[in-house]
């Protein structure tokens, strides 16, 4: 696997030029793809939020896109620009055909996307893509040196899992990571009005950043009870950072004014009733809560997400603690405390929601390409999660699934023989079946994640990584 130390020795030294033809074949590869795919329940979603805006209504008007309102509002003015060269009208087809098999998975819609839409609803994922590229190389060549910095855009903007959830997939997630890592490095800096703004603003787009929000507070939190002789002094990080994140909160103003039930929209993305995924309930692959009771009487979709909530939560607030007990001892290494601080709550959301999508992935990779700086497990970590999501992505469906728009819009491939194509994948049996590669995938994904609360000395699949590596050159 990739790391870091590997990227570095096989890159030639850096230049401006060879960032250049990163960026440049990282784009090139996201623009092809980008207005040609899509997982259509997804990105359905969008066309309905903005559609809602052009129409005047609000991104919530039809009640179908139940995300945080900040995206609807970023993607507006590319969907805009769309509309200067294809009607409205004509930004969706229905497609009769796809209806029994959206029906039988629950994870299609037979509402396809056009290629001009897609990409203008893709736009805002690919900057941001591009934006983490820099934040990160910033980063790290600052500390480390260029060629560092090089390398750590190199694993990030050419990963395959970013490109295929934003570019392919159409979910992004990257957008509130790259807030998120803004918000943490703004943080580290001691520009505290900064990050609490910045991450606000990534909670208006998905709510993770709550859980880094959590901790990072409880540092300020507990140094200002700590150090009550310069009590005003210790005051202002935290009521920096208190302020910066309740401005964010302006942004929301507008469609509170306009819609009452913003809040149900915004908070319903973090009560999910299935189980499944890169997590501790791999196991569970499809199963809805609301078929389950406890006692006969209660449902676990209400009982298991509140305990996994609270727990995720008071598990935060702990890292918080002890990441200020080591900040005290040991001030010089602030900065790898705090990304390690970063990781470990992540890991532990990840692991412990009900449900982790391989896009959820995203949230974490640009803090182990950070905290690889100090620790060369984590690119190696990265790299196995790639592959890992990308199995568990294309396991639900099948790749084609992401094929409809190039079926729809051109005559590449039909509707028909792309259905056939996702139905033979469905009906297949064999030895590896689409349930075993779920179950398998999401085991494998939670040892990894697992793995990442462990220290190097107690990482025995690393260790078993290392040896195997060794066997291979010996």
């Amino acid at each position: 696997m990739a790391d870091l130390a590997w990227v570095k020795d096989h890159l030639r030294p850096f230049t401006a030029k060879r960032i250049l033809i990163i960026i440049v074949i990282g784009l090139a590869v996201r623009l092809l793809l980008a207005p040609w795919t899509s997982w259509t329940n997804d990105v359905y979603a969008f066309y309905d939020g903005e559609m809602g805006i052009l129409a005047g209504i609000g991104p919530y008007g039809n009640a179908v896109y139940t995300y945080p309102p900040l995206f609807a509002v970023l993607a507006y003015p590319f969907v805009l620009l769309a509309t200067l060269f294809q009607d409205p009208s004509a930004f969706i087809l229905f497609q009769p055909t796809m209806v029994d098999m959206a029906s039988s998975t629950g994870m299609l819609t037979p509402y396809v996307t056009s290629p001009e839409f897609n990409l203008a609803i893709k736009m805002p994922m690919i900057l941001a893509d591009l934006a983490m590229a820099f934040v990160l190389y910033h980063f790290v060549a600052k500390r480390k040196g260029d060629n560092a910095g090089f390398a750590v855009l190199v694993l990030w903007f050419l990963n395959p899992l970013v490109i295929v959830t934003g570019s392919v997939q159409g979910q992004f997630d990257v957008i509130p990571a790259l807030l998120a890592v803004v918000g943490l490095i703004s943080f580290i800096e001691k520009r505290y009005l900064v990050s609490g703004a910045v991450f606000g603003l990534g909670v208006l787009f998905k709510l993770f950043p709550v859980y880094l929000i959590i901790p990072l507070a409880i540092v300020l939190i507990v140094q200002l009870i700590r150090d009550k002789e310069e009590l005003r002094e210790r005051a202002m990080p935290f009521l920096a950072f208190v302020i910066g994140g309740a401005a964010s909160l302006v942004t929301l103003l507008p469609f509170v004014l306009q819609s009452g039930v913003i809040m149900d929209y915004i908070l319903r993305r973090g009560s999910y009733t299935g189980y499944g995924g890169l997590n501790i309930w791999f196991l569970f692959p499809g199963i809805s809560s609301d078929n389950v009771r406890v006692d006969g009487v209660q449902s676990v979709s209400t009982l298991i997400p509140t305990l996994v909530l609270v727990a995720v939560i008071v598990i935060s607030a702990l890292l918080g603690l002890l990441t200020y007990r080591s900040l005290r001892s040991t001030p010089d290494d602030r900065e790898r405390l705090l990304v390690r601080m970063a990781v470990l709550v992540l890991a532990v959301v990840l692991l412990a929601g009900t449900v982790t999508n391989p896009q959820y992935l995203v949230w974490l990779f640009p803090l182990l390409l950070l905290l690889g700086i100090w620790d060369g497990r984590m690119e190696r970590k990265m790299s196995v999660l790639t592959i890992i999501g990308l199995l568990y992505l294309f396991s639900l469906l099948s790749m084609f699934a992401l094929y409809y728009p190039l079926a729809s819009f051109t005559d590449v491939v039909s509707i028909t023989d792309t259905n056939v194509l996702v139905q033979n994948y469905l009906n297949g049996g064999g030895i590896i079946t689409r349930q075993w590669m779920q179950t398998f995938m999401g085991g494998v994904g939670m040892i990894v994640l697992a793995t990442l609360l462990v220290g190097s000395e107690k990482d025995l699949l690393d260790k078993a990584w290392q040896r195997f590596r060794g066997w291979v050159r010996a």
